[in-house]
């Protein structure tokens, strides 16, 4: 599930004219020590219908960006991409993701697009991001209180599934309330598994 975090004239995808053979994006990029990775993504793709309103058989979406901050450590700086637009890409839309939830209110990215409009004009558009997390929250497990006798943990959550046809994956994350301590993503059949947390 996604959530858009964005003032009201900051569309959340551009599209832009043809013949526009390099897209330069620029914007700054704020995230804190956050308990997981975070990622930012740019998927560009051409028209999916003609002008005629036929499918378009030469359409193409592909991820033309992407950047991985890892959870230990702060960033606040300007984040620029000059894109060689060789596909002839009309469509970009921004994504900040990661594979558990983190303090969303404290990760922000505000890019801006330079493009030649129709007529030649240089444009420089904000664009809002897709703020990816999961939203459909089930239950909270008990929390474990370590001591300094604690060296290593051992975690082994059964999981079971009302349908046995579920496939996929299952991402565990042990963290403290500001850090990540181990992830193990898993297969949806697995029906058990073991995660080490080495010393804190």
């Amino acid at each position: 599930m996604s959530r858009k975090r964005c003032v009201i004239f900051a569309a959340t995808s551009l599209s832009i004219a043809k013949n526009n053979p390099t897209v330069g994006i620029s914007g700054n990029f704020t995230k804190p020590e956050t308990t997981d990775d975070v990622t930012l993504t740019i998927v560009g793709s051409t028209d999916r219908k003609d002008v005629n309103g036929n499918d378009n058989p030469a359409y193409v979406e592909k991820t033309v960006f992407t950047r991985t901050f890892p959870w230990n450590e702060s960033f606040n700086d300007d984040v620029s991409v000059s894109l060689q637009n060789n596909d002839g890409l009309t469509n970009f839309r921004f994504v900040v993701s990661s594979e558990s939830n983190v303090r969303w209110d404290a990760v922000k990215w505000s890019p801006v697009v330079s493009y030649a409009d129709s007529t030649g004009t240089q444009q420089n558009r904000p664009v809002c991001p897709d703020y990816t997390l999961y939203a459909n929250h089930i239950k909270n497990a008990p929390s474990y209180t370590a001591t300094t006798a604690d060296t290593i943990l051992y975690v082994k959550p059964a999981i079971t599934f009302s349908n046995p046809s579920y496939n996929g994956k299952v991402t565990l994350t042990a963290k403290t309330t500001d850090r990540l301590l181990a992830r193990n993503p898993s297969p949806l059949w697995v029906e058990l598994w073991q995660m080490t947390l080495f010393p804190f």
